[in-house]
């Protein structure tokens, strides 16, 4: 009778010892103040858990899940916003409002913040993080694994040449050496023109520089297309107009718009930016492209 007694004992200290691994134990009020934060929970969480995420998130020149983001609720950022919806997790970027996020932790909210999408190793990184933090592990590893699979399918296409391409986007901003943008045009077989001219993360490119460097390559991000500004008038500079004039057709030089919502951020979606810039690359290559 004793020995049975013990045994019963040590059988329930082993399963109150248990990690719980119910979906009540998720947290059920996810609140993103963060559009690269807004993409990691759409991607893994169920919709009825999400709170909020942020008015970029149905954008679709910022989103890639834009269409799983319209209908849910949306913030700007505010505390009072967050608060209201009474949140049992806040996930942002480490730059993202950081007096909200300052806030709300002193008032004892749970906030987790993430670090911005600068290498494929980092992206990894946070997918893995934000599915441990929402209970969703499984899921993201599955994620992840297509994700991989298609970029491998890209490397072992093989890639002969290395002609260089640049990113160009609105006012000259571009992306440097450690970025995210760099890691992809690695994967699609091409050298970075802003990493050679040993650009650390992000900057300006002048125009005159891309333009004598005369990269194989330009890449243009397409955001808002039918809404002018005087940030975008550069890329209608009578010089550059003239520069891809003389690239139509894909011959040795050409440029391609890649949605800026496949490379803003990180997510299992960059592998069809990564796509995208491999059929170029085969192009180019067909053509005789040099560096």
């Amino acid at each position: 009778m004793v020995r049975v007694l013990r045994f019963g004992i040590i059988v329930l200290a082993l399963a109150l010892a248990a990690p719980i691994t119910s979906d009540a134990a998720k947290p059920q009020r996810i609140a993103s103040l963060n559009v690269c934060t807004d993409q990691l929970v759409i991607a893994l969480a169920e919709r009825s858990r999400i709170a909020t995420v942020t008015f970029l998130a149905p954008n679709p020149d910022t989103s890639f899940y834009y269409r799983e983001a319209k209908g849910l609720p949306i913030n700007r950022g505010a505390a009072e916003e967050v608060l209201a919806l009474k949140p049992d997790l806040i996930v942002a970027g480490t730059y993202t409002t950081p007096a909200t996020t300052a806030l709300l932790k002193k008032l004892g909210h749970r906030v987790e913040l993430f670090d911005p999408d600068d290498s494929l190793k980092r992206m990894r990184k946070n997918i893995r993080r934000m599915a441990l933090l929402l209970g969703e592990s499984e899921k993201a590893e599955q994620l992840i694994s297509n994700m991989d699979r298609r970029l491998a399918a890209v490397v072992q296409a093989g890639m002969k040449q290395q002609p260089v391409a640049v990113i160009f986007r609105a006012n000259g901003f571009t992306m440097g050496k450690h970025s995210l943008i760099n890691d992809i045009l690695t994967l699609a077989g091409f050298r970075h023109l802003s990493a050679e001219m040993a650009m650390d993360q992000a900057g300006f490119l002048p125009l005159e520089k891309m333009i004598a460097a005369d990269p194989a390559l330009i890449i243009f991000g397409q955001y808002k297309p039918n809404h002018p500004s005087i940030a975008h008038q550069l890329l209608e500079h009578p010089a550059l107009k003239s520069l891809l004039a003389s690239r139509a057709g894909g011959k040795s030089r050409d440029s391609i718009i890649i949605p800026s919502n496949l490379w803003n951020c990180g997510g299992p979606f960059i592998a069809e930016a990564v796509e995208m810039l491999a059929r170029k690359h085969k192009t180019l290559s067909r053509a005789g492209v040099s560096p």
